[in-house]
Order: structure tokens, then C-alpha cells, then sequence
């Protein structure tokens, strides 16, 4: 599992980061599972290309698992224990994990949400990915902004680290 380094009083990644460093919400995640075709699948295929690096937690990983496993869910995307599994071991592998060592309370609508605002904290990303209204309401904390798919992907297009197609 590639988790940071404390180098100093920052933090560091174990690999040269491009400039574009994102977390994304576990809603994106799912969308990228369920809908192979989808924008947040077009991301994820972006990120496995290096064009950004994707920061994630624990906690992210855990509640990611909790909804794929959902009754409805599964039966709904005929997404199998095994599948869900598979892809939460893939995001760990590859994904920058936090040592989730910091707790926040950013968005007093909905706590569970601030897992997300502390892992991008704690992994000095410059980008939430979400499209989870409550944290959407916040547009930026602590210098991070809390973007959607599509402005994540503008973004993308807009600096030069993606091309307009994946394929």
C-alpha cells in the first residue's frame, strides 16, 4: 500500500506528483464502477494514465466498500462481492493513501463528509472531486476547491495535462 511520507514538517508523496493532486468523493468512485461510459470512469482512466494524482483514505476505501456491498446496489449494477473488492484493492494499490491521522469539522451538514475534506487535507490535494451537495455548498476550504467531474475535467483539459480524449 503506498501511503505518504513524513519528510520534515511536510508531506510528500513516494513518487514525483504531477501539479494536479485530487481526492475524489466516494459518489465519483461509484459512478466510475457502475457506469463503465460514464465521466467519472473517464476520469479514473485519466488518473491511470498519470494525468493527476488521485489521494484517497481509508475511510474512503471503507465507505466505498459499504455501498458497493449494498443489497440495491449490487443487484441494481450486478456488481458481485468479489467485484467490489477487486476495485477497492485496485484504488488502494495505486492510489495515494493518507495515514488518516486528521480529523476536521468542515461540513456541519453532513459529518461523514468530513473524512473527505481530511483527506485532502492531509494528502496537500488541490481538488475534491464530488458531486455530493453538501460538500459542493463549501466551493473551497482551507485553499482546497470542491469541484464536480465535468469542472474537474475542464480543469484537466484546460492545464495541459489530459488530451481531449482518453482513447
Amino acid at each position: 500500500m503506498r501511503r505518504l511520507k513524513r519528510f520534515g514538517t511536510g508531506v510528500r508523496a513516494d513518487f514525483i506528483m504531477p501539479l494536479i493532486i485530487a481526492v475524489f468523493g466516494t459518489n465519483v468512485l461509484v459512478s466510475a464502477l457502475c457506469f463503465p461510459g460514464s465521466l467519472p470512469a473517464d476520469l479514473l482512466r485519466r488518473w491511470l494514465a498519470r494525468q493527476f494524482v488521485l489521494v484517497l483514505s481509508e475511510q474512503i476505501l471503507a465507505e466505498l466498500l459499504n455501498v458497493l456491498s449494498r443489497p440495491k446496489i449490487a443487484r441494481r449494477f450486478a456488481i458481485t462481492d468479489q467485484q467490489a473488492l477487486t476495485f477497492v484493492q485496485v484504488l488502494r494499490d495505486i492510489a495515494v493513501i493518507t495515514l488518516g491521522e486528521l480529523t476536521v469539522e468542515a461540513v456541519p451538514r453532513d459529518s461523514k463528509d468530513n473524512m473527505v475534506v481530511a483527506c485532502a487535507l492531509e494528502g496537500k490535494a488541490g481538488y475534491i472531486v464530488s458531486g455530493d451537495t453538501h460538500l459542493k455548498e463549501l466551493k473551497e476550504y482551507r485553499g482546497i476547491r470542491i469541484i464536480s467531474p465535468a469542472e474537474f475535467q475542464f480543469l484537466l483539459l484546460q492545464t495541459g495535462t489530459a488530451s481531449a480524449s482518453t482513447e
